[in-house]
């Protein structure tokens, strides 16, 4: 742009018959229009990111999609919740049951409440001499919906001859399901984006993390470990502990554009898990195993969704879990005699074990 301005200042003094003719950068008119042009730009460049600052602040769906794609920043798709469920029978059987890639398990439909769809990832067999296997399933819906809890009332939806019953018995390994990007949490990103061309700010170094698959958010502190250190805390899809794979990937994407002198390094937050003990009142009508799953799930669901630090206000508070219980379908009153919760900037708050009792 400031090449540009130059030149079209020199063409109209040519044009308009000026007898000034030396334009050259050491001249004292070439200095001049230097001068001018630099001033120009500035005012120019402050005024586009004006314009595109507001753009974004305002634009909404696929006119942020746009606006997004014109800054390489594009939208997280939702991903599928993929859980580790254990098949079983009753009997013990001289003879392996085959259990084929795409088997349905479902949770039990409730009033309100359609069933989640998993499928299984491959083929697996229930060994000779054995009652149990434990057999990777992805959610056929992407997003949270496919986080379930532990202990779900499940069904085999389709037919496997000589299995008896299937469980979600932990959720170790698995992975948590992610929606898609909200206008919200993508209008931060690419507005960060926007600020984050230069290179070593704390604006690049989140942007930069969070453009990593699998991250769903980044805390930047700078000297963390002293002066000249940038440390960065990553937390993964679905609010859950970051993987050693994932730590190395967004360690890659800041090396590759860090500038040198930085000690930057990429840590885990620090796990806090959480365990909370509910007491619900159910509306008539409502199957109490259902209803106890599907509450476990919500209250799982809200402390997950803390993230770093446990969010804004850094606080777990009970009222906030009593209002996730109260969301679901035939829950008429829940209490708690648990208190709240404090977190620290860098610990993750992580779902534990979500008590629920009918009273």
């Amino acid at each position: 742009m400031f090449s540009t301005i130059i030149a079209n200042m020199v063409t109209y003094l040519q044009t308009a018959g000026s007898k000034l003719s030396d334009f050259t950068a050491t001249s004292i008119l070439g200095q001049i229009l230097s001068a001018i042009a630099s001033a120009i730009d500035e005012i120019y460049t402050a005024i586009t990111s004006a314009q595109q600052q507001a753009y974004v602040q305002t634009a909404t769906d696929t006119s942020l999609d746009a606006k997004g794609a014109d800054f390489g920043v594009t939208r997280k798709q939702a991903t599928p919740a993929q859980w580790y469920f254990t098949f079983s029978r009753n009997v013990v059987s001289n003879q392996q049951q085959p259990i084929p890639a795409g088997t349905i398990i479902t949770t039990i439909p409730s009033l309100g409440q359609d069933p989640i769809t998993f499928a299984t990832d491959a083929d697996s067999f229930l060994g000779a001499g054995t009652l149990t296997v434990t057999v990777s399933a992805t959610c056929q819906t992407a997003g949270s919906v496919g986080n379930i809890a532990i202990n779900t009332p499940l069904l085999i939806g389709s037919g496997v001859p000589g299995i008896d019953g299937v469980q979600l018995l932990s959720l170790t390994n698995g992975t948590y399901g992610a929606d898609t990007e909200t206008d919200d949490a993508y209008r931060s990103r690419i507005l960060a984006a926007l600020a984050s061309k230069a290179q070593g700010t704390v604006s690049w170094y989140q942007q930069t993390a969070l453009t990593v698959t699998g991250v769903q958010s980044a805390k930047i502190v700078p000297q963390g470990r002293g002066s000249g250190t940038i440390d960065i805390y990553v937390v993964a899809s679905g609010n859950a502990m970051p993987s050693q794979s994932l730590i190395s990937s967004v360690q890659a994407a800041i090396d590759a554009g860090r500038i040198i002198t930085d000690d930057a390094k990429v840590f885990s937050p620090t796990q806090v898990t959480v365990n909370r003990t509910i007491n619900i009142h159910l509306a008539s009508g409502y199957d109490p195993t259902v209803v106890t799953g599907l509450v476990q799930t919500a209250v799982s669901n809200y402390i997950n969704s803390l993230g770093i630090g446990g969010g804004s206000l850094g606080e777990l508070y009970e009222s906030q879990v009593i209002k996730a219980a109260l969301s679901v379908n035939g829950v008429v009153n829940a209490t708690s005699a648990d208190t709240d919760v404090s977190f620290s900037a860098y610990q993750l708050p992580q779902a534990g074990t979500i008590t629920v009792t009918v009273v």
